[in-house]
């Protein structure tokens, strides 16, 4: 009895993708309006899991696929479509948030070509959180707060998340801590780096990472002249030459690349 419900429960399966294969088969030959209305986009997540079941990766995939082949027509995709292909994302990540090809697709359409950033974010976020053993979902969110968003906090603050995964390059540490730096929180990428420094084992990723720290540790030293500088003058100085005229500093520090640090004299940060 248990194998005939199994069947059973098997063949609705299946006569369900192959009604939706012919749904997807018929929108070639029909209009834009008729993609649009796509039958699984139409669907609330929530019931189409429960529909679903077992067979809820399988749904996802289809979801997918249905998603790139609308993004992945010749013509132009319209507002509306992106709309459809937005509602077929929520439901693939709904259905399986462990799929890669969906968090890939996602980044790579969403903030490009809709600047639907809440939404991207939301998605890459319950990926992010599905795959805790992957660090791409967390690069991805630390671009598009640096590129799209222009928020260098919360970019560094993913990016030095990721970084702390296994095998995530060592890119992502020294990346995270420049952006934390360009946010004004130079002590918190100090406190990671060194952190990371003491939990890698790799001598090479190791000199990197050192060598970034010095890096760090110099802008520590310029940001604390700078601030005693402020607390006497009440401003703070025009270049960082001052620290040395003014018998602050005896010379300045390199940055471990041989050049000289940038200075903003309106705000008082360093930069490199």
């Amino acid at each position: 009895m248990k194998n005939n419900y199994k069947t059973i429960a098997v063949g609705a399966v299946l006569v369900f993708f192959y009604a939706l294969s012919l749904s997807g088969l018929s929108t070639v030959h029909q209009s834009r309006q008729s993609q649009m209305e796509s039958m699984i986009s139409r669907m609330p997540p929530k019931l189409l899991t429960f529909f679903a079941g077992e067979f809820k990766g399988i749904v996802a995939d289809y979801a997918l696929i249905e998603a790139a082949s609308i993004f992945g027509k010749a013509e132009k995709v319209t507002p509306e479509e992106w709309d459809t292909i937005s509602n077929l994302f929520i439901l693939t990540m709904e259905l399986d948030p462990y799929f890669m090809q969906s968090y890939h697709l996602i980044d790579a359409t969403l903030p490009w070509f809709t600047k639907k950033y809440d939404l991207s974010i939301s998605l890459l976020e319950k990926s992010k959180n599905s795959r805790f053993w992957d660090w791409i979902p967390g690069y991805f969110l630390g671009f598009e707060h640096f590129y799209f968003l222009k928020d260098n906090e919360k970019a560094a603050a993913y990016l030095m998340e990721a970084a702390k995964i296994e095998n995530a390059p060592e890119v992502l540490a020294t990346f995270g801590a420049r952006l934390a730096n360009e946010a004004g929180n130079n002590e918190t990428a100090l406190i990671f780096l060194k952190a990371y420094y003491e939990r890698e084992e790799d001598k090479d990723k190791k000199a990197i990472i050192a060598k970034r720290i010095r890096l760090h540790e110099a802008v520590a030293v310029l940001e604390k002249k700078i601030l005693s500088f402020k607390n006497d003058f009440g401003r703070y100085p025009t270049n960082l030459m001052d620290l040395i005229i003014f018998g602050y500093l005896k010379q300045l520090p390199l940055d471990q690349y041989s050049k000289t640090f940038s200075y903003d004299p309106e705000s008082g940060q360093v930069l490199f």
